[in-house]
């Protein structure tokens, strides 16, 4: 049983990696240096791969009735409120408020943000990249983690998906290279994969804490779009060193979580029998 899970994640990882890569790979030869169309379009076919592994893998294994149960983690919105506050509230003001006095001991200055967005704007990118992103989570946590977790538990699970999930979003990268903001490319690049390690524990924090709510996990994660997107669409000459102080912040977040609920589960409460494969 223990071999046969490891299959099926082995598999996911393959598919989610092949099928994007593809995809990238195409856009990456076909691109122009003046197509403005690619790199936009490729970030909205990242949840591709993902997606198709997890669905046409839990179809084979668990039928239609698995594929439904895997599905209806994305709109699980019925959680406790304080997920809600934490996510969209908490998190964000928390985050950014302890980056913003970091920066200011090591001399960074005032927060790298565009002032001139509105709230409006602000809350439609937030909605699109959850409702996007949702769909990529199906995948990584959605699928991957919970058995993963069950056989390594859910702080080495999360370890293991961060830095996975971090080198799957290479192709992409080299479609949008300013994502590098400015710095050395192999630099950034490590900083970035370093905070996929760092989100996925709170990830995991989200989806076990919720009970699989894919929905909330996915709202998580267009927060963390959001605000790292807000600081690269500055022309601020320190904002990858700004990006490597958030993912700091992100990391010691990550570290309190396994000191405080320990590495079995990174939350406090038992993880519902449907948020297991």
């Amino acid at each position: 049983m223990a071999g046969q899970s490891s299959g099926r994640v082995i598999a996911y990882f393959l598919i989610a990696f092949g099928l994007n890569w593809l995809i990238w790979g195409a856009m990456l030869w076909y691109q122009r240096a003046d197509d403005h169309v690619i790199p936009q379009l490729a970030f909205l076919l990242s949840v591709w791969g993902p997606l198709v592994a997890a669905i046409s893998l839990t179809w084979r294994d668990e039928g239609f009735a698995g594929v439904r149960q895997l599905l209806a983690r994305g709109l699980r919105w019925r959680v406790r409120w304080y997920w809600y506050a934490i996510v969209l509230v908490a998190y964000p003001f928390v985050v950014s408020g302890v980056t913003a006095g970091l920066a200011e001991v090591v001399s960074l200055g005032g927060i790298p943000m565009q002032t001139d967005l509105s709230l409006r704007l602000l809350l439609g990118t937030l909605f699109v990249s959850a409702v996007v992103l949702v769909f990529e989570e199906y995948g990584w946590r959605g699928y991957a983690l919970p058995r993963l977790q069950a056989k390594l538990g859910a702080w080495h699970a999360s370890l293991l998906i961060g830095v996975l999930w971090g080198v799957w979003h290479l192709p992409l990268w080299l479609l949008q290279p300013q994502r590098a903001m400015g710095g050395p490319f192999a630099l950034a690049f490590g900083v970035f994969v370093f905070g996929c390690i760092a989100a996925s524990v709170l990830y995991t924090c989200v989806y076990n804490g919720t009970g699989g709510s894919l929905l909330l996990v996915g709202l998580i994660h267009g927060v963390d779009d959001v605000l790292v997107g807000w600081v690269w669409a500055t022309d601020d000459a320190d904002k990858l060193a700004w990006l490597a102080v958030f993912l700091c912040v992100q990391a010691v977040a990550a570290l309190l979580l396994l000191w405080r609920f320990g590495p079995a589960r990174l939350t406090s409460v038992a993880i519902p029998a449907d948020a297991h494969p």
